[in-house]
């Protein structure tokens, strides 16, 4: 942070907990407010690793009462909150200067092995930026997040990551949830990123500079920002590592970014994932996963499902490409004003190739959930079909291409056996007709077909295929069981499920009938638990 500029008028300010206009600086100092009587719910050994902290510093009370806001248990560490504003489908939208941190917090960076990561807690208080809210996560959005951002990095999808999840024994807060207001209890999740530089810092900074041409103190934030950007997410692209010419830098970094964004939403379309709310507030410069909000792993196949009711239109599962495209676009309107002509140039063009660039990460994810060792029209036609297939059939997207490894692994015994579809009748919400189940062999059978032709071996392919369709995934009725027990005091079923999901891919026969089947009956299509409002 000390290439940064803090807000000229924090001391005036201080504590900084209340909201204000912040007209200036990247970033206000501002303390947490500790959760009272918190108890540690579930922290993740594999993140705690990576920041050099064994298990027996993450089971103590000084790991505790940091994670849950007591800054003075460590004194050095200094702690903030940030500015930004955000675009919806590209549309600039007006925040002011009151936007930004609500109630995330960052209470320091750790150095190790070359590598910087930043700490977030997420409920840890009120901030100038919170608008009236009072600044809490609960226990059951905090799980939520918890549990979903450390199964995506074992999916091997681009996420932020969770160090621990707190709970307060005493501290509730009031939420509109289901129709009624009601008191949950307060939780605080820390994340952990290399960076948390959103699409929406850019454009505030963009729009500040946009506003005052020249040499100004607005330009000068931008270029300090965007300079931060670069040492955190694209070192690469600075010359000498630290200096360099920022315009070479920027044109660098045009054509990695898009790439990350990019495959961003294929990983996502990989995994069944729906982030639900992809605005660029909630798109982070580096091509991870963030804000864990509204977020849903879909069920039955359907490109126009939404996890939240308000994203229907631009947010749902098949238009998460196009919102990418859209953050994409933002970002580079935002730092324009930086570039030369030849630079404004290249960064238009590295708009025009975005497409190009989401169709390639695409067509890659697609053959290797096929099994199929080249992609050409006749495999984009096979999925198309099945794809179809799936929407016309209400399949579940992750029980369909997880069972398709085994109709490729077993087909010959398949075939003696009369039906290649076998493996896939549990795959259904309901039974099918004798249409579908025809059009379903004619599919299975062209799929074959084609993986026959490559001479591949059978158990090469499946175990291929399974490498990426996961066999287990946070479904929405899963976290619900997790924190609901949570919520009476029982932490046990949410550390269980970290363990299963950080092996997302591997067979798990002891929790195969509870954890790979159709959503139960009683949840299907249930608020709160299909769909968020």
């Amino acid at each position: 942070m000390r290439e940064l500029t803090p807000d000229p008028e924090q001391e005036l300010h201080e504590p900084n907990r209340e909201k204000r206009l912040v007209s200036a600086g990247h970033y206000v100092q501002v303390k947490p407010t500790p959760l009272l009587n918190p108890s540690l719910v579930a922290y993740s050994a594999d993140v705690a690793s990576d920041l050099g902290l064994s298990e027996a510093d993450c089971q103590s009370d000084e790991f505790l009462q940091y994670m849950s806001g007591r800054m003075e248990k460590l004194p050095k560490m200094r702690s903030w909150c940030t500015p930004y504003t955000l675009s919806v489908a590209g549309n600039e939208i007006s925040t002011g200067n009151m936007y930004g941190d609500g109630r995330a917090i960052s209470v320091g960076e750790v150095v190790r092995d070359g590598k910087r990561w930043e700490l977030q807690l997420k409920g840890a208080g009120c901030t100038p930026f919170c608008r009236g809210a009072d600044g809490r996560a609960v226990i059951r959005s905090s799980l939520r997040e918890f549990l979903a951002s450390e199964a995506m990095h074992h999916l091997n999808v681009p996420t932020t990551r969770s160090l621990s999840l707190v709970m307060s024994e005493s501290e509730s807060a009031l939420r509109e949830w289901l129709g009624e207001r009601v008191y949950e209890p307060c939780a605080i999740t820390c994340r952990v990123s290399t960076s948390f530089l959103r699409v929406g810092h850019l454009e505030l900074f963009g729009r500040r500079a946009r506003d005052n041409w020249g040499e100004s103190p607005e330009r000068q934030e931008l270029e300090q920002i965007v300079h931060h950007l670069l040492l955190r997410e694209y070192p690469e692209c600075l010359e000498d590592g630290v200096g360099g010419n920022l315009q070479t830098a920027l044109r660098k970094m045009l054509l990695p970014m898009a790439r990350r964004m990019a495959q961003l939403t294929a990983e996502w379309w990989r995994v069944g994932f729906c982030q639900g709310n992809f605005q660029s507030d909630n798109c982070l410069l580096g091509g991870r996963t963030l804000d864990y909000g509204p977020f849903g792993f879909m069920e039955s196949y359907n490109p126009h499902w939404c996890s939240w009711t308000g994203g229907i239109d631009k947010f749902s599962f098949g238009s998460q490409p196009k919102a990418a495209y859209h953050n994409f676009t933002s970002a580079v309107r935002s730092i324009e004003c930086l570039l030369d002509s030849d630079g404004r140039k290249e960064a238009q063009n590295a708009v025009r190739a975005f497409p190009s660039l989401l169709a390639e990460a695409f067509a890659d994810v697609r053959m290797q959930k096929l099994g199929l060792s080249f992609w050409d029209e006749s495999g984009a036609q096979l999925c198309d079909g099945l794809l179809l297939l799936m929407e016309q059939s209400g399949a579940d997207w992750t029980l369909t291409w997880r069972s398709l490894a085994s109709v490729a692994q077993h087909w010959e015994e398949l075939m003696e056996s009369g039906s290649l579809t076998e493996p896939l009748k549990k795959c259904f919400y309901e039974s099918l007709s004798p249409d579908l189940e025809r059009a379903w062999s004619e599919w299975v059978w062209e799929w074959l077909t084609r993986l026959r032709e490559e001479g591949d071996d059978p158990d090469e392919v499946a175990s291929r295929m399974r490498q990426v369709s996961p066999k287990y995934i946070p479904r929405n009725w899963m976290l619900v069981e997790a924190y609901e027990a949570a919520e009476s005091g029982s932490f046990q079923l949410a550390q269980d499920l970290l363990k299963l999901l950080s092996n997302p891919y591997d067979e798990h026969p002891e929790f195969e009938s509870r954890y790979f089947c159709l959503a139960p009956p009683e949840v299907r299509n249930r608020p709160g638990v299909y769909i968020m409002s």
